[in-house]
């Protein structure tokens, strides 16, 4: 915290180090900003930091400071606490035993700007606000963060060893764990939020087959499957690869039968992968629509989609059945919209998805109920959203995807 800047002598910005990640981090600006050398910080046995004293201004103009400041950890803030006796910087802050911080010498610049002044032999004691009655917690692991489950009621003025303020630890027995340290990827809360490695992505091994746009998927039990599409140089595809998050490792599966494709749509129905519609190397759009039985690593022909041929489209599958709607014919866009039974092996129209023809759209399954939204048609993008009840055969619109069109 604090020091010296290019084009000015005092800065009020402050930095957290995490030494588990060996990062920095913004934190809340000073009050007052003070000069590179001229101040102490004092860690408190509450979790707070204390700073006094110093001085602020700019090259060849100082300004003592007489005022201190309290850090906040929780809040990330600082506030305004009682101000020294004597303005002072260069001096030491020692914390005692009993929580107090005990400040000593320093220079006092007398006021006026002058960056000269006396060193001074003076000392003053700061002493926390009392706490006598309050709820304290234990502070097990030493982190400055307290257990909500363990707490008593202090008996003086003083923060006794292994207690502190606040009771917002979600792990009192490991250091690193406490609010406001940063989260990493290990299956723990590390900051307390309540998520456990929220809003971070980790690099896998990269897809094992030739790189590609416009592929399908679908994934049975915990393996993930990725297929078709087509390459840099234009050429289309039908291999099949799995995915095992276990042990980060792709596999090559069996070919797909029938035509290369790119712009298809996959799902699952069960332990079966579905792959259907798309646009091949001949220019043709496609209805054929194939079945992947992983026990087996075989594909089999089943009917064709029971719309147009497109590309796309979208699909998801609900209890049991497979869907495909939407996608485009290079002319024009689609609304209709597909149900496929596995068992007798026959697709069935049902209602367009709302009254918006679209193409390259979302669409995704949660629970019993399908949603497709956002999308392009001559017309321009789209962000409108929509869910689909299988069991009535109809579509609701939904409040508008909140991101760009």
């Amino acid at each position: 915290t604090e020091g010296i800047q290019p084009s000015t002598f005092s800065v009020d910005d402050c930095e957290l180090y995490n030494p588990n990640t060996g990062t920095w981090l913004v934190t809340g600006s000073l009050i007052i900003s003070r000069e590179w050398g001229s101040v102490s910080l004092t860690l408190l046995t509450n979790g707070q930091v204390l700073v006094e004293g110093g001085i602020t201004g700019y090259w060849g103009v100082c300004n003592e400071v007489i005022e201190a400041e309290l850090y906040d950890p929780l809040t990330g803030s600082w506030s305004s606490t009682g101000s020294m006796n004597v303005p002072r910087s260069g001096h030491t802050s020692t914390l005692l035993p009993n929580g107090h911080v005990l400040v000593a010498g320093g220079i006092d610049l007398f006021g006026g700007g002058s960056c000269s002044g006396t060193v001074l032999s003076s000392a003053e004691l700061y002493t926390p606000p009392c706490i006598s009655g309050s709820t304290i917690y234990a502070d097990t692991d030493g982190d400055s963060y307290g257990d909500a489950s363990n707490s008593i009621i202090a008996e003086s003025c003083d923060l006794p060893f292994g207690y502190v303020l606040n009771n917002t630890d979600c792990n009192d027995a490991d250091a690193s764990i406490h609010p406001g340290t940063e989260e990493v990827i290990n299956c723990l809360d590390d900051n307390c939020n309540g998520i456990i490695d929220e809003g971070k992505w980790i690099q896998k091994a990269n897809f094992a087959g030739s790189a590609r746009v416009n592929a399908a998927s679908f994934t049975i039990g915990d393996k993930a499957y990725l297929g078709t599409g087509m390459t840099s140089n234009g050429s289309y595809l039908k291999d099949l690869w799995e995915y095992d998050p276990v042990t980060n490792v792709w596999t090559q599966k069996a070919d797909m039968g029938g035509k290369k494709r790119y712009k298809a749509v996959g799902f699952a129905i069960g332990n079966k992968g579905y792959i259907g519609t798309g646009y091949d190397q001949d220019g043709s759009l496609i209805k054929s629509f194939g079945e992947y039985d992983v026990a087996t690593n075989s594909w089999t022909q089943k009917a064709d989609f029971g719309g147009s041929g497109r590309q796309n489209a979208v699909g998801f599958a609900i209890n049991g059945k497979g869907y495909i709607g939407t996608g485009g014919n290079f002319l024009t866009q689609h609304n209709d919209f597909w149900e496929y039974d596995p068992d007798t092996n026959q697709w069935t129209q049902k209602a367009n998805v709302g009254d918006t023809l679209r193409e390259a759209a979302v669409g995704f399954s949660i629970g019993e109920k399908g949603y497709i939204g956002t999308g392009s048609n001559s017309n321009g993008y789209k962000n409108d959203f929509w869910e689909y009840d299988p069991t009535t055969d109809t579509w609701t619109a939904n409040s508008d995807f909140a991101g760009g069109e």
